[in-house]
Order: C-alpha cells, then sequence, then structure tokens
C-alpha cells in the first residue's frame, strides 16, 4: 500500500489531529516520504468531500467546506437524538472518573470509543484537555453539572460508592489487561 493511502488510514482510524511526526514515527517513513504522501492526499482529496486539514505541526481529516451546509443539518438532527447506551456509558465513566483518557475508556468499556466521545463533545457534555501527557483527557462540562443540578461530582447519587466499584473494575484491568 503506498504511503498516501497509510496515511489516510491513520488518520481516519484515530479521528483527531496527529503530529507529522508522530505519522512518521507510526509509518516508520521519514520527513520527506511524509510530505510526499501527505501532497499526494491532499491532491486526491482536492475535489472530493474529505479534505486533509494541515494546522501547524498536525494533521486531521475534515469534511469539505462545500458541505458546511449538509454537515450542519446533520449535525442539529444527530443532537436532537438520544445519546445511547454507548453514550450513557461513555459519559458516566468520564462523569465519575473526572479526567479520563479515550484509551481508558476504551479500556472500560472494551470497544473503541473515539465516535461516541467525538459525540459528546459535540454536544458540550464533554470537554477535551491536555493531560498528564501526550493524550488528551476527557472531563464533563461545567454546563453538564448544573444541568445535572450538582456544583461537583461528589454531589452525583452513590458517587462514592460507584466510585469504589469504578476502582476495583479499573484495577481489575490493570493487572488483568487482555
Amino acid at each position: 500500500m503506498d504511503i498516501a493511502n497509510r496515511i489516510l488510514g491513520i488518520l481516519f482510524y484515530i479521528t483527531e489531529p496527529v503530529t507529522r511526526e508522530a505519522l512518521a514515527r507510526m509509518l516508520q517513513i521519514d520527513t520527506d516520504a511524509l510530505a510526499e504522501g501527505i501532497a499526494q492526499l491532499q491532491h486526491d482529496f482536492s475535489t472530493r468531500g474529505i479534505r486533509v486539514l494541515q494546522e501547524g505541526d498536525t494533521l486531521a481529516l475534515v469534511t469539505a467546506p462545500e458541505l458546511t451546509e449538509t454537515i450542519d443539518t446533520i449535525r442539529k438532527e444527530a443532537l436532537s437524538r438520544d445519546i445511547g447506551k454507548a453514550g450513557a456509558e461513555t459519559l458516566s465513566i468520564v462523569l465519575y472518573h473526572g479526567r479520563v483518557s479515550r484509551a481508558r475508556i476504551d479500556a472500560i468499556r472494551g470497544v473503541q470509543s473515539s465516535a461516541i466521545v467525538r459525540s459528546l463533545l459535540v454536544r458540550g457534555l464533554i470537554e477535551k484537555i491536555q493531560g498528564e501527557g501526550r493524550s488528551p483527557e476527557y472531563a464533563v462540562t461545567p454546563q453538564l453539572l448544573a444541568h445535572l443540578g450538582v456544583t461537583e461530582r461528589r454531589e452525583l447519587m452513590d458517587f462514592h460508592e460507584v466510585m469504589s466499584a469504578l476502582d476495583a473494575f479499573t484495577e481489575t484491568l490493570e493487572t488483568n489487561p487482555s
């Protein structure tokens, strides 16, 4: 598979901005080969519904500007729907953990959660914050806490019991990762 398609696959899978350095490392290629692959992708996608956005040293897949109205309509429809079981699970993890990485959310749920996380971000229920390491973390928004009628997480129903169970489950994941 050529480099452009490998870049595309990674950007599609990760669903969030990726640095050039990280892409080159993942693909095990030098920066010149990466630049050629990016240029090829941008050329190939210049007339399609998806574009490769470059902002500083990061790259991400985005929809074409010509689709703004269509995407806004779809987004409004999506926001009017229930968040579903997967959304509720993910929101609960973020709510009770406080700050949590997507990798931790995935580990607790046992499935990849990027689409659910993105949906919760778009709805303004959670926010992305810079974590201690390189990976971003997610936290609930003050608006969500206000909507729930609490001023801090500790006021949530059965907070201590849920945290004890969540801590025990998380410890199990760490000692038995498979």
